[in-house]
């Protein structure tokens, strides 16, 4: 009788280890489904976002992120469509939600500081590319884009300052003839515009 309840156990043990192990090879071939799902469509979607088809780009992004809510490829092309249609408020909420989920993501930082740019938030641009260049501080990357909206801002003050360490940080013989330009570049309008503030207060009409 011993003998016939220990094999009933062990029995009873082994099924319940058959069924679990089931239940974890279903559950794991469903989800790898659902992964192939939300590839192909982000796949889909990275296409058509190429060919200029951003409608379509759009609604397959969108259907990517009913799938998979927070991929971040997804939310980071969806905030890109929505500046390039002018809607910046839309674009921020996309790359702020990215970097929530993904603070240190290089690309989608760069994008969150484009839609700060478009919108006017100078200040939150500038901060953005400074955090970028925290997190990848040997690139120059982040500095030439910092240099570039100053110079767009004409705010040569800090234009001429950022290219000054770019300079220093530049190695390639090349790069650095080509950024020396830039720095001269800068340097007279700089001039130019101290010249313009003498010659106004000076002015016998000021």
């Amino acid at each position: 009788m011993g003998v016939l309840f220990s094999t009933l156990i062990h029995w009873t043990r082994d099924i319940g280890r058959l069924f679990g192990n089931a239940r974890f090879s279903l559950q794991a071939q469903l989800q790898r489904r659902k992964e192939k799902r939300w590839e192909k469509l982000y796949e889909q979607g990275e296409n058509a976002f190429a060919n200029s088809n951003y409608k379509k780009a759009r609604e397959l992004f969108e259907e990517t992120l009913s799938i998979h809510p927070g991929h971040i490829g997804s939310l980071d092309y969806l905030g890109n469509i929505q500046r390039m249609t002018g809607d910046y408020e839309k674009a921020l909420d996309f790359h702020q939600k990215a970097v929530e989920l993904a603070p240190d993501n290089v690309k989608v930082l760069y994008n969150l500081a484009e839609d700060y740019m478009a919108g006017g938030l100078n200040e939150k641009a500038v901060k953005t590319l400074k955090k970028i260049q925290d997190i990848d501080h040997h690139s120059l990357l982040p500095l030439q884009q910092l240099r570039d909206y100053y110079f767009k801002l004409e705010d040569w003050d800090k234009a001429l300052e950022t290219q000054k360490t770019i300079l220093n940080q530049t190695r390639d013989a090349a790069d650095r003839e080509r950024e020396k330009q830039l720095f001269s570049q800068i340097l007279r309008s700089e001039e130019r515009r101290v010249g313009k503030e003498c010659r106004s207060r000076w002015s016998p009409y000021h």
